[in-house]
């Protein structure tokens, strides 16, 4: 086997490897945001129900569920969040917190339900549309997907735009569209210069469009984020690799050694060493 053949074959086992679940890690993004906490609560009850309500009551229950579901008791959150909307199913947070717990579950279609409820509730909830986006490109409706953010790049009172043009910009890429993809992801880091994932993401994008420079830009401004992310030394000690940059290549690849040896990254970055040396 050549070189060249080697490079491939390398490269085809680490695409091998990758999950299906394209968009699964988007969820991750906007975790423990205040937009999963207390929104659009209902009137406040009558003084003789309130403590009532405090004790055993929605957000008594929806609370709980949280709870649950940040300790890995799945079925205990569900099960409260089935009470929360017994007792009001008009907040709008619940519903949004049962359609978050589904899509943990891939449970797409449920997920949708729910963040199609919250949003009916509450037609100003950008965070659910956010998920209501992922849902939509799990279940294959890139295009309406890519509606929803557009809904949702329209709201200025969102506090982190970049997260839409974020998002966006990932679809585009699933798509094969990595002009489009490059351009979103651009608006994203100038919006917010530390977003290290769109900085990472773009130095992807560029590789696809063989912009080996500028994609090699694109890892080191990524770099700070994944100072301790075996992952990220190995793509990025590939593509110094294939750009030629044989010596800055194998300080990348031992570092992704040193991070996490026996993984699969370690594993892949040692067959590159060995072309190296």
């Amino acid at each position: 086997m050549n070189s060249k053949d080697a490079r491939r074959s390398v490269a085809g086992r680490h695409s091998a490897r990758r999950s299906s679940r394209r968009f699964m890690w988007l969820l991750m993004l906007f975790a423990g945001l205040s937009a999963i906490g207390i929104v659009g609560c209902a009137s406040t009850p009558p003084r003789e129900a309130q403590a009532k309500k405090k004790k055993d009551g929605p957000l008594h229950h929806y609370q709980m569920a949280r709870v649950h579901f940040e300790q890995g008791r799945i079925g205990e959150a569900l099960k409260e969040l089935d009470r929360s909307l017994e007792f009001d199913d008009s907040l709008p947070q619940t519903h949004f917190y049962l359609g978050y717990v589904r899509s943990a579950l891939e449970d797409w279609d449920q997920a949708e339900a729910a963040f199609r409820e919250a949003l009916r509730l509450n037609p100003y909830y950008t965070e659910a549309r956010m998920y209501l986006a992922t849902c939509l490109v799990e279940t294959g409706r890139a295009e309406e997907a890519l509606a929803e953010l557009d809904r949702a790049g329209r709201d200025r009172t969102y506090p982190s735009p970049e997260k839409v043009h974020f998002v966006r910009a990932m679809i585009y890429k699933d798509l094969g569209r990595f002009g489009d993809s490059l351009a979103e992801l651009r608006r994203a880091v100038t919006i917010k210069p530390q977003h290290y994932r769109a900085h990472f993401e773009m130095a992807q994008v560029l590789l696809e469009m063989d912009r080996k420079e500028e994609a090699l830009a694109a890892f080191e401004a990524a770099r700070m984020g994944y100072a301790g992310d075996a992952g990220f030394f190995y793509r990025y000690g590939a593509a110094l690799f294939h750009a030629g940059k044989v010596i800055e290549a194998e300080r990348a690849l031992e570092r992704t050694v040193q991070l996490a040896p026996g993984s699969e990254s370690a594993a892949m970055a040692t067959d590159l060493l060995g072309m190296i040396r």
